[in-house]
């Protein structure tokens, strides 16, 4: 496989996940549309620092992970980029696990979960395809 083959095929997969992140929030304001309240218990009208947190450090990386990927190469970064995709496959799997456990009428977000992990199953396989390459 062309090198720059599976560098575009990666870049796409961490532009998947990204979108995946994006449609599961999109999803949970539609809820909105069938009156149910979407507020978590306790809101104060602020957003919590931790959520702040949390999406700096999973939504961010994966845009940043996105763009290096089409200019950044070498051992090193294959192996960052592993590790964390490989968290984040870990956080997904979880996630999609337990939505279908305590949520099981949420079935679209189930549905889009699951595609999410196999998304980044994907990934990690990619990846560490791309280090056998180098």
């Amino acid at each position: 496989m062309h090198p720059n083959t599976l560098r575009f095929r990666i870049a796409f997969l961490w532009a998947l996940l990204s979108l995946g992140f994006i449609q599961h929030a999109v999803y949970h304001l539609a809820e909105l549309h069938f009156g149910i309240d979407i507020a978590m218990k306790n809101a104060t009208g602020e957003v919590p620092g931790m959520v702040h947190a949390f999406r700096l450090l999973v939504d961010l990386p994966c845009l940043l992970l996105l763009l290096l990927t089409l200019y950044v190469g070498g051992r090193v970064f294959y192996i960052v980029s592993l590790v964390w995709a490989g968290l984040l496959c870990l956080l997904n799997i979880y996630h999609a696990g337990i939505t279908a456990v305590m949520e099981p009428g949420e079935i679209s977000q189930i549905g889009l979960l699951l595609f999410v992990a196999a998304v980044n199953v994907l990934l990690v396989l990619e990846l560490r395809r791309a280090l056998k390459t180098i």
